[in-house]
């Protein structure tokens, strides 16, 4: 990138959310989503759910799912939730 590029405030928000789908790639949301029904209180499978539905480019799943975490876990796992909420902002 170009140091125009990489001032530029909207590419460098594209090119971090690029990064955690990314990084979110993976996992068949049908297995998460169906794992979260079985236990809707496990925030590990939750997150892993969130991270499924970043992968598919469904932000408003993503931020309902990480939103729901940090109502029912507010620290849970050193707020990684938040962060990610954040991350996706």
């Amino acid at each position: 990138l170009t140091p125009e590029q990489q001032a530029d405030k909207d590419l460098a928000g594209v090119l971090r959310l690029r990064a955690l789908v990314q990084e979110a790639a993976g996992g068949d949301i049908d297995t998460v989503q169906a794992a979260v029904t079985a236990n809707p209180k496990d925030n590990a499978v939750r997150f892993d759910l969130a991270r499924a539905q970043l992968a598919q480019l469904d932000l408003q799943g993503c931020f309902d799912t990480l939103l729901t975490i940090i109502r029912t876990a507010r620290n849970w796992n050193d707020d990684v939730a938040k962060t990610m909420l954040l991350a996706v902002l």
